[in-house]
């Protein structure tokens, strides 16, 4: 019997009936302990003495809650309530997807692509946990009013883990002991009754793709023994006739997730999410929009706006080539110059490990980002005018080749992956993700090293698999940094770089895989490269130097001779952008440390003064009585620090003075307190006086401050998540946004009722907002790309930086629902936009 408004289902308090399906019925109801409405499952009476059924109810729940994922129903609770057995979920707010495909009956290729992205990041997260779903279809697909997608039903999962399953016997309901599955979009070993693993799971998204691209199922027999049959032995007809918004490529993808063999389908759903996201990528229009012509530009003072001092950095983007620049006697050789130029309208990647030369010299490889501001590797021989870029290398940075040069590793949103120079699908390698990877190298025993911002240096197979620790930090230096590893040819030995805030423990270090003993090699804190016949290549303070090195003793001579001067290198991290092939072929980016200024510009971007002398500034914030600004500024030691510059005097003042790395500083609402990073979030008062305080145990980037003044949002790094920690006595975290890819930059609207904040989930870094108290649903605000929300002081506007530099206003109204404008793009700034973790 169904259940009433007003009945309790343990401390539920049942609202309306949503549904009812074969598993159970559904409800809305009002959980009062947390103050919010959640979906309850209730399983019919009918099978409340069936053990079978209670088994597969339970199931459901446990293999939902064992995942934490946002393409997948979040589940919150399980229990019995007078004899009623019931499942509690987050509520939705959409439509299934077969009720979508009823209404429409084939979607718009982009919106199929995009679905089906996400349901293959849904189930990723499912098969790393051991769980397959087994009855993935359009009724148990969720698409909500934001077009996000959430995988329901986890009734039929299974662990992957040897367990008895049952033989076909010829019925075709999803009871115990027949065919697990559903008609039309089981895959062939489903059918025979054979045990299905994560790739059956693939063979149903194949199918479920190719109905929402063609308007038709990819099976669909007049009966359903007809339609087993052609699952068995028959191919759909081809996609490519469906219509002319289906690409080739599309219907190869669906193909190869179709196929009869396990063997022959993607073999992971990570590998199949990255095919369809770089078909996405390949798809999706680019436009540029620009002022309208002879439009009024209304200027404004800085009162009414809330990103006002603004970060103009020198833009540095020339390569120098130097071929055999130095021999054995350190005499140089005739030297070639010539300049190596972005190919068209892309502009190179912003991190200094942008570039790498081929172990032949013949070739270089380098990030480099187009228009929608996704860098991708590109290819270039030293003897050719053109360069090309490797297909579905989206969001790729530090590449490095492969001894043999087949071969280009890189980073890509905290993964490893690898590439054939010749052609071919990107494939990952690292099957854990590492933030903000630092630097890598591939050697002759198809060993990888590669490092991250903090931790040691990792070790993994070229053929991918688990990384394991390298090196290892030793106890009561954790706060040393191990960087930029570099193999020598025998593929055993490797340099790497220490920065530690003790000096004497910083410098460039030699080591080998197979046994702990280190030998510092050289005083410099920068990335290495080792050169025939025995020369160690780094930077110190912008100048690239040669020193001579015996590897077989580990030993070096001589004096540093220096190679070019005003090399591109960040002082933070040391890293500085030039490669060398064996063969002495150098490649680096010329320009020196970066300056920055900080500005006044109206809303034409009209510069209206200038505040202090130009230094290495970064992340400035002005504070809410718009008197002084905090800002990073590092010095020629290369320590980062905050300070405090007067605007009306333009004088600054060292706000930190620890050997630590400072960065992100946030005032408080009422300008009395500053929080910042040094490992931990650090709170203090902005008058300087006092200790410091740290209010997180983990590391943090402070993104923002509540009106109220009682909790700092901040997010980790590689983040999923903004999390908000509370100040006063009773100290807790809560997560504000539940990130479905990297998501950073939060900031909350000068009302305290939304958040706005950046986030990848799309493959494209955008800007999202979505409200305080109900999270979940969210608005994207930017389009073809956007990052770093500032609200304007009314929060009736949001601004924020395209993938080209270029700042854009979006006019906002918040009510119950949020209603956005059109992007207005104002004016070009000198700003690059970051696209890795902020740090």
């Amino acid at each position: 019997m169904p259940l009433s408004p007003g009945v309790r289902v343990g401390p539920y308090e049942i609202l309306a009936a949503l549904g009812a399906g074969g598993m159970g019925e559904v409800y809305r109801a009002r959980d009062p302990r947390l103050g919010r409405d959640v979906a309850v499952k209730i399983l019919p009476s009918a099978f409340h003495s069936d053990p079978a059924r209670r088994l597969r109810f339970e199931q459901e729940a446990r293999a939902a809650a064992a995942l934490n994922n946002p393409h997948i129903l979040s589940v919150y609770d399980i229990g019995e309530h007078d004899s009623l057995h019931y499942i509690v979920s987050e509520l939705l707010d959409g439509e299934t997807l077969r009720e979508q495909l009823r209404t429409l009956s084939r979607l718009p290729a982009r919106k199929a692509i995009d679905y089906a992205v996400q349901l293959a990041l849904g189930l990723a997260a499912a098969h790393e946990k051991g769980i397959v779903h087994r009855d993935l279809k359009p009724e148990n697909i969720l698409v909500g009013r934001d077009g996000h997608v959430k995988i329901l039903d986890f009734g039929l999962a299974k662990l992957s883990a040897p367990e008895a399953e049952a033989a076909a016997t010829g019925a075709l309901e999803t009871a115990p002991g027949t065919v697990m599955g559903t008609v039309g979009y089981m895959s062939p070993e489903q059918v025979r009754g054979q045990p299905a693993d994560h790739r059956s799971d693939i063979f149903a998204l194949g199918a479920i793709l190719y109905e929402m691209l063609a308007g038709r199922r990819a099976f669909d027999g007049p009966s359903n023994a007809d339609t087993m049959t052609a699952i068995l032995k028959e191919s759909p007809a081809p996609l490519s006739g469906a219509g002319p918004n289906e690409s080739s490529a599309a219907a190869r993808i669906v193909d190869r997730c179709l196929e009869k063999s396990p063997g022959a389908r993607f073999q992971s759903a990570h590998d199949l999410a990255f095919a369809l996201d770089g078909l996405s990528s390949r798809t999706d229009p680019v436009a540029i929009v620009g002022p309208e012509a002879g439009g009024r530009r209304r200027s404004f003072t800085w009162v009414a706006w809330g990103l006002v001092a603004t970060l103009a950095a020198t833009s540095i983007a020339a390569a120098a080539l130097t071929v055999r620049y130095y021999r054995r006697s350190l005499e140089p050789d005739p030297v070639v110059r010539f300049m190596l130029t972005p190919p068209g309208n892309i502009t190179f990647s912003s991190g200094a490990n942008f570039l790498a030369v081929s172990p032949d010299g013949r070739s270089i490889a380098f990030a480099a980002a187009g228009p929608t501001g996704a860098p991708m590797v590109w290819i270039r021989q030293v003897d050719a005018l053109d360069a090309r870029a490797l297909p579905n290398t989206e969001g790729a940075r530090l590449p490095f080749w492969s001894p043999d040069g087949r071969f280009i590793a890189y980073s890509a949103f905290g993964s490893l992956w690898k590439v054939e120079v010749g052609g071919g699908p990107p494939q990952r390698l690292s099957e854990e993700r590492t933030s903000a990877i630092t630097g890598g190298t591939w050697g002759s025993t198809d060993t990888i090293l590669y490092s991250s911002l903090f931790g040691p240096i990792l070790q993994l197979r070229a053929s991918g698999g688990r990384p394991v620790p390298a090196t290892t930090l030793d106890q009561g230096h954790e706060a040393d940094v191990h960087s930029f590893p570099f193999l020598l040819a025998d593929g055993r030995r490797f340099l790497y770089t220490v920065r530690s805030p003790n000096p004497e423990r910083s410098g460039i270090y030699l080591k080998s895989v197979d046994s702990n003993e280190t030998r510092l090699v050289a005083r410099a804190s920068s990335n290495v490269n080792y050169v025939r016949p025995g020369y160690l290549v780094y930077a110190r303070d912008g100048v690239l130097e040669a020193l001579a090195f015996d590897v077989d003793r580990a030993a070096t001579t001589g004096e540093p001779r220096r190679i070019a001067e005003q090399i591109d290198q960040f002082p933070e991290s040391g890293i500085a952008a030039f490669s060398v092939s064996d063969g002495g072929l150098l490649a680096y980016r010329g320009g020196g440390a970066a300056s920055s200024r900080l500005l006044w510009v109206d809303r034409a971007g009209h510069r209206l003064s200038e505040v202090g002398e130009a230094a290495r500034y970064r992340n400035p914030r002005l504070s809410p009585d718009a008197t002084r600004i905090a800002v990073e500024n590092t010095d020629q030691l290369g320590n980062r620090d905050i300070w405090l510059v007067d605007v009306a005097r333009g004088v600054p003042g060292r706000f930190t003075f620890d050997p630590g790395r400072d960065s992100s500083p946030v005032w408080s609402p009422d300008g009395e307190r500053i929080a910042w990073l040094n490992k931990t979030v650090q709170v203090k008062s902005s008058s300087g006086s006092g200790p410091s305080e740290a209010i997180s145990a983990e590391f943090c980037i402070p993104d923002d401050w509540v009106p109220d003044g009682t909790a700092v949002l901040c997010h980790p790094n590689a983040p999923r998540q903004i999390l908000a920690f509370t100040l006063g006595g009773a100290r807790s975290a809560r997560t504000v946004v539940e990130g479905r890819a990297i998501t950073t930059h939060a900031r909350v609207s000068p009302d305290g009722r939304w958040v706005a904040f950046t986030s990848i989930e799309s493959g494209l870094y955008e800007v999202y907002i979505q409200s305080m108290q109900s999270p979940g649903v969210r608005w994207q605000i930017s389009t073809n790309g956007g990052m770093q929300p500032k609200w304007r002081r009314d929060g009736k506007e949001i601004f924020y930086l395209g993938m080209d530099g270029a700042l854009v206003a979006v006019r906002v109204s918040l009510g119950a629902l949020a209603e956005i404008g059109k992007p207005e793009r104002l004016f070009k700034t000198a700003i690059e936009p970051v696209t890795g973790p902020c740090v």
